[in-house]
């Protein structure tokens, strides 16, 4: 596991992994910023996991699915099961 803090960071955080790991498949998890996307008409971060898992041959989940509360994720958002893993 890897974490780029920042959106800016996830397209040089991705190659270099894919540098170290080539054979890895590289899932990235993108931060749904619907708040921003709502007011200026762009997603930065579902543009930037995009790009950085295209450039990886990687791909994207995001939280597309829970209620645009600010948060993209809350603590009645996933089960029990889904913490355990």
């Amino acid at each position: 596991v890897a974490v780029a803090f920042d959106c800016g960071n996830l397209l040089p955080v991705a190659r270099t992994l894919r540098g170290k790991y080539p054979q890895a498949r590289i899932l990235i998890c993108a931060d749904n910023d619907t708040a921003t996307a709502a007011r200026t008409g762009r997603n930065p971060g579902i543009e930037a996991a995009t790009e950085a898992a295209q450039a990886v041959g990687g791909v994207v989940a995001s939280p597309s699915d829970f209620p645009a509360t600010g948060k993209d994720m809350t603590p009645h958002a996933c089960t029990d099961a889904d913490r355990a893993g």
